[in-house]
């Protein structure tokens, strides 16, 4: 198998683990093998390479029109019961306006969004 890469070798090649190649693989995030040999899945090195040079980075991976996933919250606010207030304009805490961004809600994995105002006269 000099010219073809099995699992271990792209593992190697990657930097990755060979069960995350086997993971990989099994979810459909490699290439298509160029060549089975027996069971196993054989790749050309330039398959290999093209197929890096045309994946996205890490991190988010939608498409240019898919909006952006939303920032993550670093710190939780701690929410008092009864403590949210709504004038039908602006959301408050504890008589402090909040800015729009995500909150998380104490350690119960809730968040709340405010969203900035819409101004119903734009076309």
């Amino acid at each position: 198998m000099t010219d073809y890469l099995d699992s271990a070798a792209l593992a190697a090649r990657l930097g990755i683990k060979l069960t995350s190649v086997h993971r990989m693989r099994s979810r459909g995030d490699l290439p298509t093998p160029d060549r089975m040999i027996g069971r196993s899945p054989a790749w050309r090195p330039a398959t290999i390479d093209a197929w890096q040079a045309a994946r996205p980075g890490h991190g988010w991976r939608g498409s240019s029109t898919d909006p952006a996933p939303p920032a993550p919250v670093d710190e939780p606010l701690q929410l008092p019961p009864g403590d949210i207030r709504f004038d039908g304009e602006h959301l408050s805490i504890g008589g402090q306006v909040l800015a729009p961004g995500r909150y998380a809600v104490g350690d119960s994995g809730a968040v709340l969004t405010v969203e900035p105002p819409v101004d119903d006269d734009l076309p």
